[in-house]
Order: C-alpha cells, then sequence, then structure tokens
C-alpha cells in the first residue's frame, strides 16, 4: 500500500494546526546531537537517554533528527527525536541484543547480559528501522495532548524522509495499561520482549514494552487525520499524556 505524499503532509499540518492552537508558537528541527542534549538539560529532564546519549552513539546528520516545541517566548517546551539504523543483513532482533549490550549495564556496573532468545517477533526485520524517543513534556504541558501530536508527527516526517520497515519505541508498562501506545499511533506491542540473565542497574528495562507501526498503520493514520481533526485538551485522561521515558 503506497503512501501519498501530498496527504502525509497535510497529515503532519493538521497536526501543526493542532500544536499551534495549544500555544505552540514554532517548531523546531534539528540534525544536530548537542542542541538536543542542551535542549533537554534547559527543560529540566537531564541527561539523554542510551540510545540518544553522544558518548554510546555516533549519529551524522543524514541519520538522526529531533524536534522541539516551542511557546510564544522561544522556549523548548517538548521534545522527541529519532535514529536511523540500517541493519543490513542482520535482523532487528540481532541488532537489539547487541545494542543493548553496548548501551545499557547489569548491575555490577558490566555490559548488560541480554539474552539470545530476546525480540523474537523482530527476527524478521530486516534493513531500514526507526527508533523514536526522547519524548519528554515540561510539567505545564502535558495534559493537552502535546507528548500525543509531536509522536505522530515525528512518525510521519521520519516516515516521508526513511521509508523505514517499522517505526518503534520502548516505553514503560504503565503507558501501554493507559492505553497510551495506541493514542500515539502504535499499531503493535510486545510486551517485556528484552530478557537479561543478570540484574540490570536500571531494573525497569527488564519490564519495557516495544511498540511500533509499520507503513499500513500509518497509511491508517493519515487517513484518520484526513477525516477529523487531532484530539485537543481535557477529554484524554492525563496518564496518556505521560511521556514516555526512554
Amino acid at each position: 500500500m503506497e503512501i501519498n505524499k501530498v496527504e502525509l503532509w497535510q497529515s503532519a499540518g493538521r497536526l501543526e494546526e493542532a500544536m499551534r492552537s495549544l500555544g505552540i508558537a514554532r517548531i523546531r528541527y534539528s540534525t544536530d546531537q548537542k542542541e538536543l542534549a542542551d535542549a533537554v538539560t534547559l527543560m529540566g529532564k537531564g541527561a539523554l537517554g542510551e540510545h540518544f546519549k553522544r558518548s554510546l552513539n555516533t549519529l551524522a546528520p543524514s541519520n538522526f533528527m529531533w524536534i522541539g516545541a516551542e511557546d510564544k517566548d522561544g522556549n523548548i517546551v517538548a521534545t522527541i527525536a529519532a535514529r536511523l539504523d540500517d541493519t543490513g543483513n542482520w535482523s532487528l532482533k540481532r541488532f537489539l541484543i547487541e545494542h543493548f549490550c553496548r548501551v545499557i549495564d547489569g548491575e555490577d556496573g558490566q555490559p548488560a547480559q541480554v539474552n539470545s532468545d530476546s525480540a523474537a517477533f523482530a527476527d524478521n526485520i530486516y534493513g531500514k528501522t526507526v527508533y523514536i524517543g526522547e519524548t519528554y513534556c515540561e510539567r505545564d504541558w502535558r495534559k493537552v495532548g502535546l507528548a500525543t501530536m509531536i509522536a505522530k508527527y515525528m512518525i510521519l516526517i521520519t516516515w516521508d524522509e526513511w521509508k523505514p520497515e517499522i517505526i518503534y519505541a520502548w516505553i514503560r508498562r504503565k503507558q501501554v495499561e493507559s492505553g497510551a501506545a495506541v493514542i500515539w499511533g502504535a499499531t503493535e506491542t510486545y510486551e517485556t520482549p528484552l530478557m537479561f540473565d543478570a540484574p540490570l542497574a536500571d531494573p525497569d528495562w527488564a519490564d519495557t514494552f516495544f511498540v511500533g507501526v509499520r507503513r499500513i498503520g500509518i497509511h491508517q493514520m493519515i487517513q484518520t487525520l484526513k477525516m477529523r481533526a487531532p484530539r485537543l485538551a481535557s477529554n484524554i485522561p492525563q496518564e496518556k499524556q505521560a511521556p514516555p521515558l526512554f
């Protein structure tokens, strides 16, 4: 199923309009890792997570982007980032196992011991994949649907830019149970697909869900946005607006 480029950008435009109606004055686009690190520090989030931290990842502008939503004073109040990984003849399963052995630590401070049976669902996914993370909203912007809109916006522009096999994220159990993953645009979910052979420094990784969307899901997202404007404000429960933490 082909995705119509004009319809895609019309849908992205509807999301931009919805964000402006919330008080977002500008969407900033960048391919600079340091700028993202500076932005999340200024917002009070702290350091970048494992998948975008400069000390762990070398991301060229051709395979990295991030978006910042600015208020009327030019302050960034929300962020989201994406990285493209072309796994070649590696499956996404193998890539994830290799990646997590490098970017997270065990309780003993050594590299995490990822079980070889992890991420079995991804054993037949090859080629371009896009990971989305660093989705963060300042506290005053967490009850109005901004996280949902910026997530869908990033899904659309990364698809248009890179045409990956899958776009995915890692989120916590409470966000899956609240229905947030579906609202953000995910069409497939796998419960705790990462398994570890030894305790982790951050045990939350052992209870993390993989959520993703492929071409057909993005096509449906575009069709839905054509039919109705993004939902705004207080009719979305607050727990569904809590941004993913990875």
